[in-house]
């Protein structure tokens, strides 16, 4: 595109619509690359975020399964001796999340 501007930016006499898709061109030329960059790094930005809240989501999930397991061992008593490991892992998970 280039190559064609400056072969053309010394003619003179063009048609009017053939001017107007030069200038439309150079804008374009100017512009694109920095939409480009600025689009690449929004989608890079929200694919990290997608990846965090998969990852908290799979640690969620993981957490309620073993909860879950844990809930029908112990369905008749509590497990005082295992109860503050319990709850350690579970301020971890909601750090984390939260």
């Amino acid at each position: 595109m280039r190559s064609i501007q400056e072969t053309l930016q010394n003619e003179d006499g063009l048609p009017s619509a053939l001017s107007e898709k030069i200038s439309q061109s150079k804008v374009l030329i100017k512009t694109l690359p920095d939409q480009l960059k600025a689009r690449e790094k929004y989608l890079n930005d929200n694919r990290c975020v997608r990846e965090e809240h998969e990852k908290a989501v799979n640690l969620i999930n993981k957490w309620v399964k073993e909860a879950a397991e844990k809930l029908k061992i112990r369905e008749s008593c509590i497990d005082f001796d295992n109860i503050l490991g319990d709850l350690a892992v579970h301020k971890v998970l909601m750090g984390y999340v939260c």
